[in-house]
């Protein structure tokens, strides 16, 4: 995880998300990742984005859905990295808690506690803050200068199926399969590797060379059940790998359809 703590807002109470999201900003190493009120647009949210950390208000009157079925949904998505759950509620049932955090809440902070306030939950977090980073797999960082939202969260998709197959993120390769299958998404099927090449200023070949050697070496040292589970193109056994080009198109088809 980089120094910024990602942060994720649940909550259908209009005052109390923007008393979050000003405690959130005046914090330096803090960043508002968004707020939510369904509980379909946060399990959306942490599979796109894979936040550091969920504020989750179980009981959502005015959005749709509650925080058990958020928590329910966040348990069963394949993530290369789970965010930290802090859970708010004016709910004082033992029996909830219980149920909340065998769901995977991390820690509740119950709202009928003495002196409790938005600045409470972000202080809570601050504690924690030196810790957070080591309880999770870091993430890669999303380029800033991705032109639309939409296109944040699918850089981010694309970042986590690296991920699950064994791509080395630490690799010159991972950065430019990424940026590869981005490419072919958005519908630039010719001259990847130079376009690749010219926004770093390297060599066509070399940036082609760097992919091939990440897919194989995820190849070579990646559980075969694990490929074939996450890659279920079809891989010719004389090769052992997919070609760079293959690779690039069955993710950008795969996100296509999932997103476009």
């Amino acid at each position: 995880m980089s120094d910024m703590l990602n942060i994720l807002i649940v909550e259908d109470n209009p005052a109390i998300y923007n008393q979050l999201s000003g405690c959130i900003d005046s914090v330096p190493n803090f960043s508002l990742l968004g707020i939510v009120k369904r509980a379909k647009d946060a399990i959306e949210y942490v599979k796109d984005f894979l936040p550091d950390v969920i504020i989750l208000e179980l009981e959502l009157h005015q959005g749709s859905g509650n925080g058990f079925e958020i928590l329910k949904g966040i348990s069963e998505l394949t993530l290369t990295k789970t965010p930290y759950i802090l859970v708010t509620t004016s709910n004082t049932s033992a029996y909830t808690y219980e149920i909340a955090r065998e769901l995977g809440a991390d820690f509740i902070l119950s709202k009928h506690q003495e002196n409790y306030t938005e600045q409470t939950v972000i202080d809570f977090l601050e504690t924690l803050y030196p810790i957070i980073p080591n309880l999770h797999t870091a993430k890669t960082s999303i380029p800033n200068d991705l032109p639309l939202p939409a296109d944040k969260r699918i850089y981010q998709r694309i970042l986590s199926e690296l991920n699950l197959i064994g791509i080395n993120p630490k690799s010159l390769g991972y950065d430019y399969l990424a940026d590869g299958i981005m490419l072919v998404i958005q519908g630039h099927s010719k001259n990847i590797f130079t376009q690749i090449g010219l926004s770093c200023q390297k060599t066509n070949s070399s940036v082609e060379r760097a992919m091939q050697n990440a897919i194989k070496r995820a190849w070579r040292t990646t559980d075969i059940n694990i490929l074939t589970k996450y890659y279920t193109a079809s891989v010719h056994s004389d090769r052992g790998e997919p070609t760079t080009m293959e690779f690039l198109h069955y993710y950008a088809k795969k996100l296509q359809n999932e997103y476009l």
